[in-house]
């Protein structure tokens, strides 16, 4: 039941007729209760719309962070406030405003993080919008970090080749530090001779190494992205296209930790 509520809740279904809340279980001695929640809950109308994971916010900067408000309910007019937790929101574009049913307006939030503010650090931006109405009510939480657009810094690079026999095998490897608050993608392209093939992957945290595996293109996009969305370290290779040797190397780095990754390739050498 709880799920079930929680997610009427966030999705401001104007359907959902309002409802009381039981809950039953057991309790340390094994006996069964039921309990009601002696009030009639009026789910939200409202949805808010946090999404500033494209922000581009520096130190220093006046920036704009645009929060789109839709209103599942009846006509109504609606009140707008952000709080956040480090204190860069200075003001809201418009604070009030007349939201049709079935329409979505757009707030803006105006933030400026100190100058010296460090890369990296993050605030939580909480979104309050309320009408006149009881189930005129909502908010959206959203992260928004300075310098969140950068990418992770790259300690060193090294490439080295040795060759054994007729066979060449060129490892590059390279360490790359996360200073911010939540987690970041780092690129890397290399241009593979024509006869060479991929033989290792590895990354290794101050916790684990993670060896790669060979995977379908389909299957191994699925698991990069839920490692991403779950803040997992986590990398990926792939041809740009089928025509060439040119290798995209997409590395995810979890929130303030160091990666020392290694992508390892051999040739057969040419007899002349």
């Amino acid at each position: 039941a709880e799920s079930s509520v929680t997610s009427y809740l966030n999705k401001g279904l104007g359907s959902v007729a309002p409802f009381y809340v039981v809950v039953e279980g057991l309790d340390e001695n094994g006996n069964s209760f039921r309990r009601l929640i002696p009030r009639l809950i009026s789910p939200s109308r409202v949805l808010v719309e946090c999404d500033l994971s494209d922000l581009v916010f520096r130190a220093g900067v006046r920036t704009q962070a645009n929060i789109t408000v839709t209103n599942n309910g009846a006509n109504d007019s609606f009140v707008f406030s952000v709080a956040d937790t480090k204190g860069f929101s200075s003001n809201t574009r418009p604070k009030h405003r007349h939201i049709a049913t079935g329409e979505s307006r757009v707030f803006t939030v105006i933030l400026q993080a100190p100058e010296s503010t460090q890369d990296g650090l993050a605030t939580i931006l909480t979104a309050t919008v309320h009408g006149y109405r009881r189930e005129s009510f909502q908010y959206g939480v959203c992260t928004v970090v300075v310098g969140q657009k950068k990418r992770p810094h790259v300690n060193s690079l090294a490439i080295v080749g040795t060759i054994n026999g007729r066979y060449a095998e060129t490892v590059v490897t390279s360490i790359v530090t996360n200073n911010a608050d939540i987690g970041r993608e780092a690129e890397f392209h290399i241009l593979l001779p024509s006869d060479a093939y991929i033989v290792n992957l590895t990354m290794a945290t101050a916790n684990e190494t993670i060896v790669g595996s060979i995977e379908t293109k389909e299957k191994a996009k699925k698991i990069y992205k839920e490692a991403k969305k779950t803040g997992k370290t986590a990398g990926h290779v792939a041809a740009r296209d089928t025509s060439t040797r040119a290798f995209k190397t997409s590395l995810f780095v979890s929130p303030r930790e160091v990666v020392t990754f290694q992508f390892t390739y051999q040739q057969l050498l040419r007899r002349v």
